[in-house]
């Protein structure tokens, strides 16, 4: 009986381990097939070509990334301090910015291509951009009436009869350097030039004084919101007040801070100035990741911005060192 016992007992640890043995294979297994996907993932993603909406699919809910506009449904925004939003175009590297609601893509120069002025000394001198014409002008684009918050204190309105400098420089002499080849990738599309509130507190509302005014053209510059939303952490730095207060911590989390002083397209609107201040000023994105109010007039570094065409096709990782190339 006693022998009995043991073998019986000596079987049930056999048949136990046995048991263990195909659990650990099977999780084993599974873990090995979760690798294989994985790495077939990032081997289509390196080496095969992904169109737009196949990009989209690529969306993170945390770090740096692509992620869901919150404020502009049906579009997407690079966040982070640096995501994987490299494209190669035109010879050099730019970033993507955003995936627009009809799939162009937002993408903004890398490198600066020169430190210029937003307008000329006396480039515009009657209507609304009267007064002290040797400062320049801060509207982006000629408007038959352009309304800077002019039932506001300081708030300013008028005729602006001729595009800035910076946008004549950029669409005539700086587009017609490129090649056939880059100009036939690049899709004309709406710039927004809306004055913006300083110091607000209010993204969305911002977004729509942005887009109080746009102008279509091959080539422009960042929005200011394009600059806040890029950053990870809105709760720290998601709004222009918040960026004042926080630029130091919100410039490590923020890949379109660069390393100088950079042109948006929106005008300054500030209550504390008098009108023809507020005709004057333009918003720069400095080095520190802080919002500057700079006079139209004054040098500061210009980083193009294009849309790329839907139906393109990317290739590659989208890395600094291997960034994605069009096809």
């Amino acid at each position: 009986m006693s022998k009995r016992r043991k073998r019986n007992s000596s079987k049930k640890i056999i048949l136990g381990i046995f048991i263990s043995l195909i659990f650990l294979m099977s999780a084993g297994y599974a873990a090995f097939q979760t690798t294989l996907t994985l790495n077939a993932r990032a081997n289509i993603i390196s080496k095969g070509t992904i169109t737009i909406d196949e990009l989209k699919k690529q969306v993170v809910n945390t770090g740096d990334g692509l992620y869901e506009d919150i404020y502009e449904p049906e579009r997407y925004i690079y966040r982070g301090t640096d995501p994987n939003n490299y494209v190669l175009f035109n010879g050099s590297r730019w970033r993507i910015v955003s995936i627009e609601k009809n799939n162009s893509l937002k993408i903004t120069r890398l490198h600066s291509i020169n430190n210029l002025v937003f307008d000329t000394p006396e480039n515009r001198n009657t209507g609304y951009c009267e007064y002290d014409t040797a400062i320049g002008c801060n509207v982006w684009a000629a408007t038959p009436e352009y309304d800077n918050h002019s039932t506001l204190n300081g708030g300013v309105k008028g005729e602006v009869s001729i595009d800035s400098s910076l946008k004549t420089y950029l669409n005539d002499e700086y587009y017609i350097s490129l090649s056939e080849e880059d100009k036939s990738l690049i899709q004309a599309s709406d710039f927004y030039y809306g004055a913006v509130t300083y110091g607000n507190d209010d993204l969305a509302n911002q977004i729509e004084e942005e887009k109080a005014y746009s102008a279509q053209s091959n080539v422009g510059l960042i929005q200011l919101s394009d600059y806040l939303k890029a950053n990870t952490d809105y709760e720290l730095c998601g709004t222009y007040k918040k960026i004042t207060s926080n630029y130091s911590s919100c410039a490590q989390t923020n890949y379109l801070v660069r390393t100088n002083l950079q042109w948006t397209t929106n005008p300054v609107y500030y209550n504390g100035y008098s009108a023809h201040n507020n005709k004057q000023r333009v918003y720069a994105v400095e080095g520190n990741g802080d919002i500057h109010r700079s006079e139209a007039a004054t040098k500061n570094y210009v980083y193009p911005v294009v849309f790329l065409k839907p139906e393109i096709k990317l290739k590659g990782p989208g890395t600094s060192d291997d960034p994605y190339t069009i096809t």
